[in-house]
């Protein structure tokens, strides 16, 4: 059977939300229940609620691998963790070498990736290598895992490899738009106002919006870009203490940029990563992607494409390394946030990097939003032309777009990444038509495959 080729062991690190929390005298879960939380609603309320920062009614109790939900339980991680054990057609790993960390995600931060890095130190001891460590992280779990690298004895020493998917480096909108409009976040089988009204005064929900203004996901009513920190928030339920002591603790994300202007403070970038980052954005899915805040304090979401459903593009490409060549992204269009991890693209992109020990020299999709729609509807192709190191390539190697049936068609560039995206729009045929997507100048081998696009009856 083909094994790994890149590390000895994996850990796995969900995201907000990712981990059940349990009663510890008893066992029974409260996150993530939903039949126990319907019948005792107000009980599980009141135990997630966290009452001061020693509070400890609810503990961490293992990953959330799927829903319990009787005979529908969607799965979470579960197809994951089935991947990267299977030796036909996944990764191979065995599977006492694959470590979950389960982290009670309404705390700071701080508090998690310390708890990482001490896993990471004791479960080092059981192998051979320097660094056995292939983490994989998805969301909040990623800035669990750089915390930990950045902060920590261990993590830098011990990983040889950081997986993400959808991680926000430089925040996300989401949560901040819950605490505006309760419906914006899932909210089974608690009703959106209840669970809104939670997320305010959990530390984790702050350590998730942005925390760099150099982001570019906040902006004051004359267009500066500002921080969740330092936007002047004056919303209900937004905790401007919270805020402050979240931009605290991630400072230790970020360092001083270069600044030409004399004796300015100079604004804050990402501070790179001490190990090899491939980072899974998702794409093409509508989500929170910016901020307006009036001089009041109240604030408005601006919704676009340019992201995953929850991390924006922008929040998802903020981060660095410490070589260039160690920043890789690997692009899934229409990829939901949620789906990222179990994602047929994020698969294939997981088989290069570890079963083959290669990456990517380049990066080229073609990806319908959807492949069957009904005559005159609304369609949209996206491509995504990148080098190994995630740079765009669309200005160097354009792509040449045909229809195998006459078909009208326009083209746009992505707000966000103009030089690695671009979409061809069009109304659905009558009949099925093959869209051929060729980027001239890049290897055969590379080139995407042609798309069959089918009007439904």
């Amino acid at each position: 059977m083909s094994m790994p080729t890149v590390g000895e062991a994996v850990i796995l690190i969900p995201g907000f939300m990712g981990s059940r929390l349990v009663r510890p005298e008893d066992g029974q879960t409260v996150w993530l229940d939903p039949e126990w939380n319907l019948l005792h609603l107000a009980e599980a309320i009141d135990l997630l609620r966290l009452r001061s920062p020693d509070d400890r009614r609810l503990v961490p109790g293992g990953v959330l691998e799927r829903v319990p939900l009787g005979a529908f339980s969607p799965q979470v991680y579960t197809p994951l963790l089935e991947f990267l054990t299977t030796g036909e057609k996944g990764i191979g790993y065995p599977a006492s070498s694959i470590h979950t960390f389960a982290f009670d995600w309404r705390r700071s931060i701080e508090e998690a990736a310390y708890a990482l890095d001490s896993k990471i130190g004791r479960w080092a001891s059981g192998y051979r290598s320097d660094r056995p460590f292939v983490v994989l992280a998805h969301s909040y779990g990623g800035l669990v895992a750089a915390h930990a690298l950045f902060t920590g004895n261990h993590a830098a020493a011990r990983v040889a490899l950081l997986v993400t998917f959808g991680v926000p480096f430089g925040g996300l909108l989401k949560t901040l738009a819950s605490l505006q409009q309760a419906d914006e976040i899932d909210d089974l089988p608690f009703g959106p106002s209840r669970l809104a009204e939670l997320l305010g005064d959990w530390p984790g929900s702050y350590d998730l919006m942005p925390f760099r203004e150099t982001t570019g996901l906040i902006f004051d009513s004359r267009k500066r870009p500002r921080s969740a920190s330092s936007a002047g928030f004056l919303a209900d339920g937004f905790r401007a203490d919270l805020a402050t002591e979240s931009a605290q603790r991630l400072r230790r994300h970020s360092v001083p940029l270069p600044e030409d202007i004399e004796g300015k403070v100079p604004p804050l970038g990402p501070r790179p990563l001490p190990v090899p980052v491939r980072a899974i954005v998702g794409s093409g899915v509508e989500t929170a992607v910016g901020v307006r805040v009036s001089p009041s304090g109240r604030y408005q979401i601006v919704k676009g494409f340019e992201g995953d459903g929850t991390t924006p593009v922008r929040g998802a490409l903020d981060f660095a390394t410490a070589h260039p060549g160690d920043r890789v992204v690997y692009p899934v269009p229409y990829g939901h946030h949620v789906g990222l991890v179990k994602h047929p693209q994020a698969f294939r992109y997981l088989r290069t990097e570890l079963r083959h020990g290669t990456r990517e020299r380049f990066v080229v999709v073609a990806t319908p939003r959807s492949r069957l729609l009904p005559a005159g509807s609304p369609n949209e192709l996206t491509i995504e032309v990148r080098d190994g190191a995630g740079e765009g390539l669309i200005g160097s190697f354009p792509p040449r777009v045909s229809f195998s049936a006459p078909v009208k068609w326009t083209e746009a560039a992505s707000e966000v990444e103009a030089t690695a995206r671009q979409y061809i729009r069009f109304a659905m045929p009558a009949q099925p038509v093959r869209v051929t997507v060729t980027i001239p100048g890049l290897p055969p081998n590379v080139q995407p495959e042609p798309v069959l696009v089918v009007p439904a009856v």
